[in-house]
């Protein structure tokens, strides 16, 4: 695993604080990625791609709705651009908070130039701007 700080899915992202050591996640017990005891093949994820989902873990799984959740969702959703799980979670999390869907068709629109081939943000894109439209 790489301490690097030049992790090539990191580029381009703001040097944050991890969470762990971020005072307002104290509250959250990060849940790592259970692969099984015989996984075929050990992915070897950054550590702040490991971290981000396991608190993105945590937070799906006590259902939390809150302003650092979606913040979370972002950072999830710019190393991994095509995890439509976090996408749709973060979907819920914006309706929940009556977030400001011009804001988050400006984070798809450049999510889209930075990978225009990813078809889920393609999908998630369609959907954001048909509800958007329609309100």
């Amino acid at each position: 695993m790489s301490n690097s700080s030049s992790d090539e899915e990191s580029e381009g992202l703001p040097n944050q604080l991890e969470y762990s050591a971020r005072p307002e996640w104290s509250d959250v017990v990060p849940i790592e990625q259970d692969d099984g005891p015989n996984a075929v093949v050990k992915i070897a994820y950054s550590d702040r791609f490991r971290e981000t989902f396991d608190y993105i873990r945590a937070c799906m799984q006590s259902n939390e709705m809150s302003e650092r959740a979606l913040e979370l969702t972002k950072t999830a959703c710019q190393l991994n651009p095509a995890n439509y799980t976090v996408w749709c979670y973060r979907r819920k999390l914006l309706y929940h908070l009556e977030s400001d869907l011009n804001e988050e068709l400006t984070f798809i629109g450049q999510t889209i130039k930075e990978n225009p081939k990813n078809y889920q943000v393609n999908f998630i894109y369609l959907i954001y701007l048909n509800l958007h439209l329609s309100s």
